[in-house]
Parts: C-alpha cells; sequence; structure tokens
C-alpha cells in the first residue's frame, strides 16, 4: 500500500467554487430539476399561443417567456455565482495548512484550525486536471489542489483513493 504523502497548501475561493461546479453538475437531481424547469416553460408557453396569436394569447406567450428566462437566470445564478459568496469568509479559505494524506485519511493542521477525515467519511471522489474533488455529503465536498502536490504525490494519492472510497472518477 501507498505511504503517506505531506505537503503545504493553500486552497483559494477559485478552488473551493471550481469544486462546486463539479459537484453541482454532476449531480442527477440538478439536471432533473433543468430539464423540468425547461419542459414546464416550453409547455405553458408554446401550447396554444403559437397556433392562436390573438391579443390574449400573445400576452400569454410572453409572460411565460418571462418566467421562462427569468427561471434559468435564477438557476445560472444559483449554480455560477451564489457559491463565490459562500466562500469569502471561511476560515479555511486562504488558509495555510499542513496536509497529510495516509491510510487513515485526510489531516490539515493550519495556524487557526485543524481538521481530518477518515476515507469512510467520502462517498465519491472525482479527478479533473487541477484538483481532487472528495464528497462527503450531499453539499459537502472538499477540493485538494494539485498545484501543491509533486508528480509522484498525486500518483500517491490517487491510488490511496481508489483504495479507500468506492465511488471514483480517476483520471489514469
Amino acid at each position: 500500500m501507498p505511504e503517506s504523502v505531506e505537503y503545504k497548501c493553500v486552497t483559494t475561493a477559485r478552488d473551493y467554487l471550481k469544486a462546486s461546479h463539479v459537484f453541482r453538475l454532476g449531480d442527477i437531481w440538478f439536471w432533473l430539476m433543468f430539464v423540468a424547469i425547461s419542459v414546464i416553460c416550453v409547455h405553458g408557453g408554446y401550447s396554444k399561443s403559437m397556433l392562436l396569436l390573438d391579443d390574449g394569447y400573445a400576452f400569454k406567450h410572453l409572460l411565460w417567456l418571462i418566467i421562462f428566462v427569468g427561471l434559468y437566470l435564477g438557476w445560472l445564478w444559483v449554480v455560477f455565482w451564489l457559491p463565490e459568496r459562500d466562500f469569502r469568509d471561511l476560515p479555511y479559505v486562504e488558509a495555510e495548512f499542513d496536509m497529510t494524506v495516509d491510510e487513515s485519511g485526510i489531516f490539515g493542521r493550519g495556524a487557526q484550525m485543524n481538521y481530518g477525515f477518515y476515507w469512510c467519511a467520502y462517498t465519491k471522489a472525482v479527478e479533473k486536471r487541477d484538483f481532487f474533488v472528495l464528497v462527503q455529503a450531499r453539499r459537502a465536498y472538499q477540493p485538494l489542489p494539485k498545484r501543491c502536490m509533486a508528480g509522484k504525490d498525486v500518483e500517491r494519492i490517487r491510488e490511496l483513493i481508489r483504495a479507500h472510497i468506492p465511488d471514483t472518477r480517476l483520471l489514469d
């Protein structure tokens, strides 16, 4: 089994934002909601309004179009812009941590706080070009940026993730 990996890292708000996009865009409920909003708006806006374009139906068509655009703008705000606000004032964002990844889990020691999670706390792992995203629960995830790690450390962490987290999508 791989040995432990130790490195220093500053996880930025941008890292958390990228991880939130990976996490949200990989959620099946997210896409089901997207499709449901589309079907409701398209059906409501185009059912009879396109066939009978008298004044009442033209107004109905315009109203559904406004609702459609409003729902999509709200959806984009929740997915892409709202998470950025969530990461601004967290104590562990922009703080330097001494990270240790070993057979028992992932642990960080910083100037203001320490944290750690055993492997059993993670349900899913996704690897992207710049970072790993380790998912703990429906709205709890942890990015591990690769820019802080040496090449051999990335490979060791990949092995540890494969050994301990059953649902993984890793780059090989």
